[in-house]
């Protein structure tokens, strides 16, 4: 999940935006009664003066997949200003690391569609070593 991820044109179409890139950062863990706990840091960032702020996503970790396509319910998290107006409630991202490919929706509206940048998400993992 770590990297940068960039909106499908035609997502960004859909939703009148002319651009949305979301970098999420590494992991940290916690514990709860019921089990491991994951945050990350990241940043959103939506052209058309839309957003540009720190994020952080919070979710239930499970089993690491191991190839192929994994879904968790994530809460997100704005610095400034709610982007996706969820109303406290969990969103479902879906990764397809094979494609790497992710979707954030619950069952009313798709938040993005966004694909990995692996050359810069790959920079950025040495830069920060």
């Amino acid at each position: 999940m770590y990297g940068l991820w960039t909106a499908d044109d035609d997502f960004c179409d859909d939703a009148g935006i002319a651009s949305m890139m979301i970098f999420i950062g590494p992991s940290t863990r916690s514990w709860t009664w019921t089990g491991p706990k994951l945050a990350r840091a990241g940043y959103i960032l939506i052209a058309d003066d839309i957003s540009n702020q720190p994020l952080t996503m919070t979710y239930k970790s499970g089993w690491p997949p191991y190839g192929g396509k994994y879904t968790v319910n994530a809460q997100f998290e704005f610095e400034s200003e709610d982007i996706f107006e969820t109303d406290g409630k969990n969103l479902r991202v879906e990764l397809d690391m094979q494609l790497g490919c992710m979707k954030i929706y619950d069952s009313e509206r798709i938040y993005g569609k966004l694909y990995k940048q692996h050359s810069v998400s790959n920079t950025l993992a040495i830069d920060s070593d």
